[in-house]
């Protein structure tokens, strides 16, 4: 608890007010732990602009010399270098520089998916979890266009989570990664102050493995007593799958604001893009609502016949004693013409036969029955 302790409220702090009366940002310079003395104003204008990765004018910045005794305005050469010759309780020699508004983007706010370095999307990122001192601590690196970089330290293991951002440039040789670490700022649960930018100017050297898949070497960290660590991170794939689990879903998370960043624009490409007229499809007209019903009906006759049984025959509900009447009489006559043949009377059968059917056949139509006719 000690190490994340001092680890948090590490960084320049001044007892005297802030000069934030705008809207620019303000960058800190620990002279001491930076190892570094300016003689000159040119001499911080030039480290701004070294650190910011923009050039600066004199007039564009407001510089200030904070100590535990006193907050000067410095305008001339003078002013600097009476800041450092005269002493002071602790020896505590901290700059701070006011950016102008164009320098940053307005308003800021770390995991908001806005940077300060940094402009659009990632093209490589490298993960990984290491145990420094007696903390796990989340790291996270990605490289920009422009040779830009972005880097994050991670504490969440000891209560309220605790952010460290870097953002600097890069240069790579062959299977070399050479990282200046310009600018540092913090971020923590439940504090809504606007972020101060810290300057680190540090550098430090990692190697690629085979066919860039992992990524290892010293990287600046956020606890125990050391600056910096050896860390081994691996590549993380074009596209991701299940996403990691997110603890403070309210504060938003960067990856998501980029994702939506790029989904956004490709809305407005697709909206500005000349939209095709519609092919007209001509369909054949549709027939007359009448000739539909009368095609969907069925015909009187189709209608009036029973449904057939699996057997082939009609329903039980017909009457079937025609069926069998029309057998019995073809066996009749079957017989007649028999007899006839064999005993020779065929104009008596063929008379019998023709006065049968036409009694019979009436009778299956549904008519009137007819008598035999005399002599018959």
């Amino acid at each position: 608890e000690s190490e994340g302790e001092s680890a948090i409220s590490a960084g320049p702090q001044c007892s005297m007010p802030s000069i934030m009366d705008g809207n620019g940002m303000n960058i800190e310079i620990d002279c001491k732990k930076l190892e570094w003395q300016p003689s000159r104003m040119q001499e911080v204008i030039d480290f701004i602009s070294t650190l910011m990765c923009q050039k600066f004018e004199k007039e564009d910045l407001h510089i200030r010399g904070c100590d535990r005794a006193r907050y000067d305005k410095w305008k001339l050469d003078c002013d600097v270098s009476s800041f450092f010759t005269k002493e002071t309780p602790g020896d505590n020699k901290t700059i701070k520089v006011k950016l102008p508004e164009f320098a940053t983007p307005l308003p800021f706010k770390p995991r908001q998916g806005k940077k300060i370095l940094c402009k659009g999307k990632w093209l490589e990122k490298y993960f990984t979890e290491e145990k420094v001192s007696t903390r796990k601590v989340s790291m996270t690196l990605k490289l920009y266009p422009d040779n830009r970089f972005y880097f994050k330290n991670s504490l969440t293991d000891g209560g309220t989570p605790y952010l460290a951002f870097f953002e600097g440039s890069y240069t790579r040789k062959g299977q070399s990664l050479t990282l200046h670490h310009c600018l540092k700022y913090t971020w923590q649960e439940g504090i809504r102050e606007r972020p101060t930018l810290e300057a680190v100017n540090k550098f430090t050297k990692l190697g690629f493995g085979d066919r860039d898949v992992t990524l290892a070497g010293q990287v600046p960290t956020i606890v125990g007593t050391d600056p910096f660590c050896f860390a081994e991170f691996c590549r993380e794939p074009n596209k991701i799958i299940n996403s990691a689990t997110r603890w403070n879903p309210e504060s938003g998370d960067e990856d998501e604001e980029e994702k939506k960043e790029a989904e956004k624009k490709e809305e407005e490409k697709e909206e500005a893009k000349p939209k095709k007229k519609p092919v007209e499809v001509r369909r054949p007209p549709k027939p007359d609502a009448a000739k539909e019903a009368t095609a969907a009906k069925p015909t009187d006759q189709a209608a009036a016949r029973p449904p057939r049984d699996h057997d082939g025959f009609w329903e039980p509900e017909e009457e079937r004693w025609p069926f069998f009447l029309g057998i019995f009489l073809m066996i009749c006559l079957i017989g007649l013409i028999i007899y006839a043949v064999v005993t020779g009377e065929e104009e008596e059968v063929i008379r019998i036969a023709d006065g049968v059917s036409r009694v019979v056949a009436p009778a299956l139509n549904g008519g009137p029955k007819k008598s035999l006719p005399e002599g018959g």
